[in-house]
C-alpha cells in the first residue's frame, strides 16, 4: 500500500539525492520510517522497503528482532529501489538493515503491531491540560502531515497540533502494548470543533484526511470521538446518523475493504440543552446498532469539572487516563452499557 513514488517525490522536494556513499542511514531508506508501525495480520506484517535511489548490485535487506536474531532476509535487484518483505513476525522494535558488498547503507527501527486511525474533534485530537507520556517505549505516532513517525516520548506539535497538549492516546497505547505485546501506532487526523458536515466527502473539507491514510496504511480500526459540535449545532438525529453513514461507507470504498470503525458516545457541551445532546447520542447508537460501527466508550458519563475536565469540556489528567481506559475496555471487551 506504500506509494514509493510519492515517498521519493517528497524526499526529492526536501533533499538532493546523493550517492550511496554519501547517504546517511535515515536518508537512504524512505520506507519504513523510523519507529513506523506496520499493521499485523495473523501475527505477521508485510513491509515495503523503498530506497531514495536505485539499489547497487548485490543489495541485501535483513530484518532483526530486538535481540539481534535474524527474522527475514531479501534482496533488491540492481537498478531497482523497492522490495516487499513478507511474513515479518509481530513485535518490535525490529531493525531493518540495507547493505551492499558487506557495507551497511542504512538501517531503521520499526515494528509490526497495531495501527489506529484517530478522527473526530478536539477530545480526539487531545487538548488536555498536560502531556502524559507512554512509559513502554513501544508507542509511536505518525506526523499530522508528511511521512515522519516518532515515539510519543519525542512528540511535538509537528505530529499533531492538539495531541501534544495532552491526549488519551499515549496512555491507551501503553495499555495496549502491555496487554497485546506488540508496538502500537496512532495516526491522528482529528480537528477541534469539527461537526459531521465538515467530514462529509462532498464538503471536501476534512474527509480527505481519511483516505490519505487508508490508501497508504493498513490499520486495525478507526477510532471516532466526535459529537459535541453536532449537538451544539442542533443537528437532528437523522442528520448526524446520515452523515456518519456516508463518511463510514465512503471510507470503506476508498480503503478497498471494510475498515472497522469504533464510534464513541459523546455529545456533552456545558450548558447545552439535554435534548440536543440526546439527539446526537441517539445517532451514534443507531450507527452501532446498524452494524456500521462498533461501540466506543461513553465519555459523556465523565464530565465532572472538578475531577474530569480542566475547562468543563476537555479532559484533565485524570480524565485523560479514564478516557484511555474506556477505549482499552471497548477495544478488548466492548463498551459497557453501549447496547
Amino acid at each position: 500500500m506504500i506509494d514509493c513514488g510519492a515517498a521519493l517525490a517528497n524526499y526529492v522536494a526536501q533533499f538532493a539525492l546523493a550517492s550511496a556513499d554519501e547517504e546517511d542511514s535515515a536518508g537512504m531508506i524512505l520506507s519504513p520510517q523510523p519507529y513506523q508501525v506496520i499493521q499485523r495480520d495473523n501475527g505477521a506484517g508485510c513491509v515495503t522497503v523503498c530506497l531514495a535511489q536505485a539499489a547497487p548490485a548485490g543489495c541485501q535487506v535483513q530484518v532483526n528482532d530486538p535481540n539481534g536474531r535474524i527474522l527475514c532476509e531479501g534482496s533488491i535487484p540492481a537498478s531497482q529501489a523497492q522490495v516487499t518483505i513478507g511474513n515479518v513476525p509481530q513485535g518490535g522494535w525490529h531493525t531493518l538493515t540495507v547493505s551492499s558488498a558487506n557495507k551497511e547503507l542504512g538501517s531503521v527501527p520499526f515494528g509490526v503491531g497495531d495501527v489506529f486511525l484517530v478522527a473526530g474533534q478536539s477530545n480526539a485530537g487531545g487538548n488536555g491540560d498536560g502531556f502524559i507520556p507512554d512509559n513502554s517505549g513501544l508507542v509511536s505516532v505518525k506526523a499530522y502531515e508528511g511521512d515522519e513517525w516518532l515515539l510519543v516520548t519525542q512528540m511535538d506539535e509537528r505530529m499533531h497540533p492538539e495531541m501534544h497538549r495532552g491526549s488519551a492516546w499515549p496512555i491507551l497505547g501503553e495499555l495496549l502494548t502491555t496487554a497485546w505485546q506488540v508496538p502500537i501506532g496512532f495516526i491522528n487526523v482529528a480537528r477541534g470543533g469539527s461537526n459531521t458536515d465538515q467530514w462529509l466527502p462532498a464538503s471536501n473539507d476534512l474527509y480527505p484526511r481519511l483516505p490519505a491514510v487508508l490508501r497508504n496504511h493498513k490499520v486495525r480500526a478507526v477510532l471516532w470521538h466526535q459529537g459535541e459540535s453536532d449537538a451544539a449545532s442542533g443537528f437532528p438525529t437523522q442528520k448526524t446518523r446520515a452523515n456518519m453513514e456516508t463518511i463510514i461507507r465512503q471510507s470503506w470504498q476508498d480503503a478497498g475493504w471494510r475498515v472497522p470503525w469504533y464510534v464513541a458516545f459523546v455529545s456533552f457541551v456545558p450548558g447545552l440543552e439535554q435534548e440536543k445532546m440526546d439527539a446526537t447520542r441517539q445517532a451514534q447508537k443507531e450507527i452501532c446498532q446498524a452494524g456500521l460501527a462498533l461501540p466506543g466508550p461513553d465519555t459523556d458519563l465523565y464530565v465532572d469539572p472538578d475531577t474530569m475536565r480542566h475547562d468543563r469540556l476537555h479532559f484533565n489528567q485524570v480524565g485523560l487516563r479514564v478516557h484511555a481506559l474506556l477505549w482499552f475496555v471497548a477495544l478488548n471487551w466492548g463498551a459497557p452499557g453501549s447496547g
